[in-house]
């Protein structure tokens, strides 16, 4: 074997100027290859950090069983958790070892006014003693303008950004705020409001109107235009104030180990079911509303993706394929000079194997340099583009994935070698005498 590798390295140094153009369709196909995953695993991070962090989800959902069914749909308050179920839920998280943080939310909607213009809203009730341990290092200022929540005050509220505007607030003086992919940077951007305080009210379970006013500390980009339109963060007990009631709609649980988070949604269900508790604990990805976007924006990246996979194969297998059929029959008189001296079908089949990995190999060598330069030249550029259901433009970004790397010097290693295979075919049917005579 280290014969014919030699053989197959001298032949490829001997025939360069021909192997140049598999090697470069090699390293082109790699490159397209590769920061197009890497690409679309940048959106999967991007989409999935929106939801689990920013949104604050975690990676466990438990509410109400009956919270997205029509009645409780209909009359909301009759599907939030109550004392019994919170102490139940409590204790199990206390108890739990693999729990890393957890944290209350209660939904309330309604009309906000700042004395002028009324507007629906939904507001999000957060546990402003817990929110920051859900959200993590890269999401704790999450705010574009202002100051988060925790350090709002018990009368402060955030707005989305469509609402902000809609309700007279706006960043002051005027400027615009990117957010990295680590967030937004951690620095208090003022801002002002054409009322000191908005007040929001809701009707409560008994059919009476309650309201609050609180004063906005901050600006957030609620991550789907929608949502930004309406969305309202607030302390948990103004939320509780506003409904009546102590209870809340949903838990969010993180975990010390994402992975292991439908083993341990399942555990927690079969506990609490077992002691009388209806609940529904899922991933928030299998949940039927949080999960939902999220399984539709990556469902069409992964069918996006394996279409342009399939194009960029081919255009590669195309590549690599005329041109080691042209160098191959530009070598006939060699093969059969070979043959003469009475090298065999699989002799020749080996060398030629050998030369196929060899420029595979060298071409995704090349391919892995130049797309980690890329891909790290554009991640240090600040680049954004807008991102269709976003409200604000999104970094664009290439992540950089071992494993992409791996796949693509596997897939194009491959193609090259069968590509080699199928034009040395053709070659190695003729006779002898007709590969030395061939012009």
């Amino acid at each position: 074997m280290n014969l014919f590798f030699k053989v197959a390295y001298r032949n490829l140094r001997r025939h360069s100027r021909q192997s140049l153009a598999a090697l470069l369709s090699v390293a082109v196909g790699f490159i397209s290859l590769v920061m197009f995953e890497g690409y679309l695993e940048q959106a999967r991070r991007l989409i999935l950090a929106e939801s689990r962090e920013r949104m604050m989800f975690g990676d466990i959902v438990i509410e109400n069983a009956r919270t997205w069914e029509v009645d409780g749909r209909a009359e909301p308050w009759t599907a939030r958790l109550g004392e019994a179920e919170r102490a139940a839920i409590e204790a199990y998280l206390g108890d739990d070892p693999g729990v890393d943080a957890w944290t209350r939310t209660l939904r309330v909607a309604g009309v906000a006014s700042n004395g002028r213009i009324q507007t629906a809203f939904i507001s999000l009730g957060l546990d402003t003693s817990r929110t920051t341990a859900i959200r993590g290092k890269n999401w704790y200022w999450n705010t574009a303008y202002g100051v988060p929540l925790e350090q709002g005050g018990a009368d402060g509220v955030l707005l989305g950004l469509a609402l902000a505007r809609r309700l007279g607030c706006r960043p002051d003086p005027p400027q615009t705020v990117r957010r990295t992919l680590e967030g937004y940077p951690p620095v208090e951007r003022p801002l002002s409001c054409q009322s000191v305080s908005v007040q929001f009210a809701s009707a409560t379970p008994s059919g009476q109107v309650s309201a609050v006013d609180l004063e906005v500390v901050g600006l957030i980009d609620g991550g789907l235009k929608e949502l930004d339109s309406r969305l309202v963060m607030m302390p948990l007990a103004q939320a509780q104030s506003l409904a009546n009631t102590p209870d809340v709609s949903y838990y969010s649980v993180t975990l010390k180990d994402q992975g292991r988070s439908r083993e341990f949604a399942a555990r927690m269900r079969a506990d609490l079911t077992g002691r009388g508790f209806d609940l529904t604990v899922l991933d928030w990805r299998d949940h039927p509303m949080m999960g939902d976007l999220y399984h539709k924006v990556t469902s069409l990246l992964d069918i996006f993706r394996n279409f342009v996979i399939v194009i960029v194969l081919c255009i590669a297998t195309l590549s690599v394929l005329n041109t080691l059929i042209k160098i191959i029959r530009e070598r006939t008189r060699e093969i059969g000079s070979w043959r003469s001296l009475g090298y065999t079908r699989r002799h020749l089949v080996t060398t030629f194997t050998l030369e196929a990995l060899l420029l595979g190999g060298t071409g995704c060598a090349i391919g892995s340099l130049l797309t980690f330069v890329v891909s790290v030249a554009i991640n240090s550029s600040h680049l954004y583009y807008s991102g269709g259901l976003f409200t604000e433009p999104v970094p664009f970004a290439i992540a950089v994935v071992p494993f992409d790397y791996l796949a693509g010097f596997t897939i194009l290693s491959g193609v090259s070698v069968a590509a080699s295979l199928w034009a040395i075919r053709g070659v190695l049917r003729k006779k002898i005498s007709e590969n030395l005579i061939h012009t």
